[in-house]
């Protein structure tokens, strides 16, 4: 009896140690491929740093999430699937807000529940997103994008003009105040953006 249970015992932990190479190794994904996580067309890979995902866990996951670690069974499959070197929180000093809301009834970002993992599989990033999205511990996983600012500048031939002894042009001030820089960060760049809503008032007034 007692050999029948040493047995038993050794196999299940050789069961186990096979299961978390495979998943180490890349062979076998832990969970069916989803695509709740669609990178964009545009989007390179130039555009995000290499194996490296941001992700922010579900509030009713909260006790399970420490400083570098998150004790939750399915999300820790995904996690050896891709053979995680570093996971820490994004904003280890950020605690939850006190209330949900403020007083107009917009709901307060919540920066404490939000993590970045770096990675070793031989695992895509959408693939990688989308496996942390499948464990249903997160509510969002996306890669760690670079943000990228164009050189902007308007199409008016006097924008630049200096001020010599022959004009009265003084239009270089936008560059000296470094409008350009902050057009590229409400337009988005060259081509603009449509959900910018820029109001212009002008009472007459000085």
């Amino acid at each position: 009896m007692k050999s029948t249970t040493l047995y038993a015992l050794s196999l299940a932990v050789g069961m186990f140690l096979t299961v978390d190479a495979t998943a180490q190794n890349g062979a076998k994904t832990p969970y069916k491929k989803i695509k709740k996580f669609v990178l964009p067309a545009t989007i390179t890979e130039s555009d995000y740093l290499p194996k490296t995902i941001v992700f922010k866990v579900s509030p009713q996951f909260r006790g399970g999430a420490g400083l570098t670690s998150i004790q939750h069974p399915d999300l820790q499959l995904a996690l050896n699937y891709l053979g995680v070197a570093k996971l820490e929180k994004k904003f280890p000093n950020h605690k939850p807000p006190v209330k949900e809301k403020n007083e107009l009834g917009q709901k307060y970002a919540d920066l404490s529940l939000i993590y970045q993992l770096t990675y070793t599989g031989s695992v895509d990033i959408e693939t990688a997103a989308n496996q942390l999205l499948a464990s249903g511990a997160l509510t969002y996983a996306e890669p760690h994008y670079i943000y990228k600012l164009s050189d902007y500048e308007p199409n008016d031939p006097k924008a630049d003009s200096a001020l010599t002894s022959t004009t009265n042009d003084q239009h270089n001030f936008l560059k000296r105040i470094r409008a350009y820089k902050a057009w590229d960060l409400s337009l988005g760049g060259s081509r603009g953006d449509v959900n910018t809503v820029i109001g212009i008032v002008d009472s007459g007034v000085i």
